[in-house]
């Protein structure tokens, strides 16, 4: 069976990467830090790199979320050093560079992960941090307990619960 084509890869995760961009940047709460921004970035440089990508090392979606957080953490030290330089009074984004996103069209913002970025911010913290590791990021339970100080079954049964009570206010 061959190995999948970015675009088959794209459809299946966009929707994900779409709504842990925006979960990620409001939870950072930092102003001139957009979302889609982020996300396209991430796909960019995905593809970019898409041959150096190797399933025997770890699963797609763990790569390209490893990529969105290598982003995300140059775009939050990007902004820090901005505000620094800039003062607080002018945009942060200012003073960063583009790196291409602006040139590359965004990414269609569906409707679903919208809404589920919408019901995830009126979840507890730590109901949060297992949609993003567990469900968007597809971290397994034992990786999501170690890093919420759990023991993996309670990660399964919370991951569970929440995942249903989300799925019934997701549009279909």
């Amino acid at each position: 069976m061959p190995a999948p084509a970015f675009s088959e890869h794209y459809r299946e995760l966009t929707d994900d990467l779409t709504a842990w961009s925006r979960i990620q940047v409001r939870q950072a709460g930092i102003a001139g830090l957009d979302a889609d921004d982020l996300a396209q970035e991430t796909w960019s440089r995905a593809f970019a790199s898409f041959d150096t990508f190797d399933a025997a090392r770890g699963t797609f979606r763990a790569w390209l979320f490893g990529i969105a957080y290598h982003v995300l953490r140059k775009h939050l030290r990007c902004l820090g050093t901005a505000r620094r330089r800039l003062g607080e009074d002018q945009r942060p984004i200012d003073g960063c560079p583009d790196h291409g996103t602006s040139i590359v069209t965004r990414l269609g913002r569906s409707e679903r992960a919208q809404r589920l970025v919408e019901l995830v911010e009126e979840l507890p913290e730590q109901d949060r941090l297992l949609v993003l590791y567990r469900g968007l990021e597809g971290l397994s339970h034992a990786e999501v307990g170690a890093r919420l100080q759990l023991n993996p079954p309670a990660a399964e049964t919370r991951w569970r619960r929440v995942r249903e009570r989300l799925a019934g206010m997701l549009p279909e």
